[in-house]
């Protein structure tokens, strides 16, 4: 596992915590259904920050724009868009 997805695997242990620590909820199943999906949750969330910062990047440099960085732009934007839709993040 690479260290970046390690420390969201470790974020996602720390923000479910408190959920998981009440010793009724103490189980390998309820733990999946609480930890997995943080776990998803974040992962998807890099993924947009990531291609976020890369449309940040872009405005910054909009003085020195050509032709071809609009295209740039919108692939950007597409890719976003795509990735908070078909994971079901609010735009």
């Amino acid at each position: 596992m690479n260290e970046r997805i390690r420390q969201l695997w470790d974020q996602a242990q720390e923000e479910i915590k408190a959920e998981y620590e009440d010793e009724s909820r103490r189980n390998r199943r309820l733990y999946n259904e609480i930890f997995l999906p943080k776990f998803a949750e974040l992962i998807v969330q890099e993924c947009i920050t990531i291609v976020d910062e890369q449309k940040e990047c872009l405005h910054e440099e909009q003085k020195y724009w050509h032709d071809r960085d609009y295209g740039y732009e919108m692939a950007v934007n597409d890719a976003s868009n795509g990735i908070k839709q078909f994971f079901g993040v609010e735009l």
